[in-house]
């Protein structure tokens, strides 16, 4: 064997699940405040952000908290400059940080644009922050969204190879089987259950 590993090389990312939260702006700002660098106003169905200072942000306490981790997303068109950035508190984790949030790049030509950004909440989130960009300017929000998110159930268990094939162990997590496309063929991996994959090599 020249290789055999017990770590998946290639570790699975966040799938989403079902929503959550769901804020429009038809009626009023849905209950997001804002900070003092920025004002806010629901108007013509969206929730106008004007920045007045370098660090505008709003934000929105959650009535039930929702369990992590999960996904945000926003549609967002913006005039404003720089990154934009989620951040979250829970109630393991009830203070703000840097490393409770995620950045995503922005597009600030005031174009509709969704986006969308990871949160490894641990606990269950009880607030969310939205900072649209940075510096002066505006920004409107159309939506803003929570999905439910988890790892995917199937990981590489073990992966060896040899001049002549490559053997895979897949591991479903779930408790629902699974279909697997692999080596050619179509496999159904049960709940809970590991399969093995062989792919001789010319």
């Amino acid at each position: 064997t020249l290789r055999a590993q017990d770590v998946d090389p290639n570790p699975p990312g966040l799938v989403k699940g079902r929503l959550l939260y769901r804020w429009s702006f038809e009626k009023d700002t849905a209950g997001w405040t804002a900070n003092p660098d920025c004002r806010i106003a629901a108007a013509d169905g969206v929730l106008k952000i004007e920045s007045t200072g370098v660090d505008p942000f709003v934000i929105a306490r959650l009535a039930v908290p929702a369990p992590g981790p999960m996904i945000a997303r926003v549609k967002l068109r913006s005039a404003t400059s720089g990154t934009g950035q989620f951040f979250w508190t829970s109630d393991r984790q009830p203070n703000w940080s840097e490393r409770q949030s995620g950045h995503f790049d922005m597009n600030h030509d005031f174009q509709w644009h969704e986006y969308e950004v990871p949160l490894e909440v641990r606990g269950s989130l009880t607030q969310l922050r939205l900072d649209p960009g940075m510096g002066q300017g505006r920004a409107e929000a159309a939506w803003i969204e929570l999905q439910q998110a988890g790892p995917h159930p199937l990981v590489i268990e073990r992966l060896e190879t040899t001049p002549e094939r490559i053997r895979l162990a897949l591991k479903n997590r779930s408790e629902q089987p699974i279909e697997v496309g692999a080596a050619g063929r179509t496999l159904s991996i049960a709940g809970g259950a590991t399969a093995e994959v062989v792919q001789p090599l010319r």
